[in-house]
């Protein structure tokens, strides 16, 4: 099978992988003090586990419609990034400069990753 046949399978892997590390480092931030509520950290953690078993039940499971499949990981990740830059906004003031930088960053990267999921989902044969 050509590498591009295979590409919506690994890219479902690749978000439940980003999506497991980014709870991850959620969690591990979670004790240190970046700024952002105890109850909004959890929350964001813990729709980046579901957003991840999700995305590796698609990888494994191997869906036959995976373009709707893989066009709702990317409307997922473009909410997720919206609200967590809406959350950095609202806590502005008490979230200090490295917290902002790395919940832009995470943002940036769901954005860029939710551009191409859709590109992907958009064209399922080329």
């Amino acid at each position: 099978m050509p590498v591009r046949g295979r590409l919506h399978h690994l890219i479902f892997l690749l978000d439940g992988t980003g999506a497991l590390l980014s709870a991850g480092l959620l969690l591990m931030l979670y004790t240190l003090e970046v700024g952002l509520p105890d109850r909004v950290m959890v929350f964001l953690a813990g729709v980046a586990l579901v957003f991840a078993l999700y995305a590796f039940g698609c990888h494994f499971l191997r869906p036959v419609r995976w373009p709707s499949f893989l066009r709702l990981v990317a409307v997922a990740n473009l909410l997720y990034a919206i609200s967590t830059v809406g959350f950095v906004l609202l806590f502005y003031e008490q979230t200090p400069i490295p917290g902002r930088i790395f919940f832009f960053a995470e943002a940036g990267v769901l954005l860029a990753l939710a551009s191409f999921e859709l590109r992907i989902a958009s064209n399922p044969e080329k």
